[in-house]
């Protein structure tokens, strides 16, 4: 048996105090912290990359606007055929302008999407520049939106190559909400545009632009964006101040793809042509007046006839 005395001698050694000699870390308090973070702000912001969300446009005549998006370049299952006719119609005939809403590309980078694509990325972006930069050569292109695909994905690789292609072309390049003024003569026709607006509807394909009117977009002669593949265009009087009402031109994007293996995942069947493809607007420059294409080359035989309606007159 070990003595009562021993015993507490040496549970008295163990717990002693050990003595640091080197000494901690400084704990900084808030004064520290917050001026820290608004110098990194201010030096962060001196490189960050400037996305303009409002710009403004001057039009020389009456004009047709061709919104174009969702083509998903890459899909074994898009109409390559279409964006072909449509981009050598937009670039031979005058007073003809484009926005890309997004999406331009198909490429997922994950699996199993991935597999569904005849192309991959490098190949698809390689498409994308092609197209963006012969836009570009031909005065074309006004604004293009970052999507899902080509945007937001895409930047968990650290790139974000289609913004570089648009401001090759000295053309806008934007993401979320944008606002374009475009001025024609003395009328300014506002357009309130994106890749995705929120909201969804089975029984109404331009729901997304409608509630647009109440989140972002109230004011705007146009609301228009894609993303959804349902395709739609509406017109609706909405009343303002002073009970003063205004139509308003709502357009949902068709999409250039027929379908893939996750639309048919979620029971949605494929896409015919009356349901895909982009839409237009015509912008008159004599007086304030907007007429909606449903049909991308319907509009531009509409403005070539026009032209050459003006050219005879002279």
């Amino acid at each position: 048996m070990i003595p009562l005395v021993v015993f507490m001698a040496t549970a008295q050694a163990v717990t002693e105090t050990p003595k640091f000699l080197t000494p901690h870390f400084e704990d900084r308090d808030f004064s520290y912290w917050s001026n820290r973070f608004k110098v990194r702000q201010e030096q962060y912001q001196e490189t960050a990359e400037v996305i303009r969300n409002h710009v403004q446009i001057e039009l020389p005549e009456t004009s047709f606007i061709v919104f174009w998006g969702d083509h998903h370049i890459g899909s074994k299952e898009t109409n390559y055929d279409r964006i072909e006719q449509e981009l050598y119609a937009i670039s031979s005939t005058p007073n003809t302008y484009v926005m890309i809403l997004g999406d331009t590309i198909d490429g997922f980078f994950f699996n199993p999407a991935e597999f569904e694509q005849m192309e991959q990325p490098p190949e698809q972006y390689a498409y994308i520049k092609s197209m963006i930069t012969y836009l570009g050569d031909h005065k074309k292109l006004l604004v293009g939106f970052g999507g899902d695909h080509d945007a937001s994905w895409s930047k968990k690789m650290g790139t974000n190559p289609l913004a570089d292609y648009i401001r090759a072309t000295n053309s806008y390049y934007m993401e979320g909400v944008g606002y374009i003024s475009l001025h024609l003569g003395e009328n300014e026709y506002k357009i309130t545009a994106g890749h995705q607006f929120p909201g969804s509807s089975i029984y109404n394909n331009n729901h997304p632009q409608r509630r647009a009117m109440n989140d972002s977009a109230r004011g705007s002669d146009i609301v228009v964006s894609g993303h959804n593949h349902r395709k739609a265009v509406q017109q609706q009087p909405v009343q303002e101040f002073g009970n003063e009402s205004r139509i308003v031109h709502y357009h949902a994007l068709g999409a250039y793809k027929a379908g893939d293996d996750y639309s048919r995942k979620k029971g949605w069947a494929d896409q015919t042509p009356d349901l895909m493809f982009g839409t237009g607007v015509l912008l008159q420059k004599e007086q304030k007046k907007i007429i909606d294409f449903y049909d991308i080359l319907e509009g531009i035989k509409e403005i070539g006839a026009k032209n050459q309606q003006e050219q005879s007159n002279q």
